[in-house]
């Protein structure tokens, strides 16, 4: 859910949009996030499934704590990378025009960022 927000932040970074027109329309700022976060969902559904049973594999290991976070992480930004590689290179997005690129980039951030909260 904090991924569409990380989109924004780097598009408004990299002066790809302007942040006064994100809040004179908050409606249509509500509309298109919740239209990412549907279609982050619809895409991420087999990923959450398959880094689920990672997580439940790398657990069963006796590995010290970083190095299981470390694996856990670096696993999910794979998962998040090739997802996006899946659903990018049929539909061009990694020409990088519309900048969803940086959605991937918050993905990833938002998934190792996570990981460390986590306890196992």
């Amino acid at each position: 859910m904090a991924s569409p927000v990380l989109y924004v932040l780097i598009l408004a970074l990299r002066q790809d949009v302007d942040c006064s027109e994100i809040f004179s329309s908050p409606g249509w700022c509500l509309f298109i996030y919740g239209a990412l976060v549907i279609g982050e969902l619809l895409f991420s559904s087999v990923t959450c499934l398959l880094f689920f049973i990672t997580v439940q594999i790398i657990e069963r290991f006796p590995t010290k704590y970083p190095l299981k976070t470390w694996l856990i992480a670096f696993t999910g930004v794979l998962l998040t990378f090739g997802t996006f590689a899946l659903a990018a290179i049929p539909f061009g997005l990694f020409d990088d025009k519309d900048g969803l690129i940086n959605l991937m980039y918050g993905n990833c951030l938002c998934i190792a960022w996570g990981v460390w909260y986590y306890t196992f």
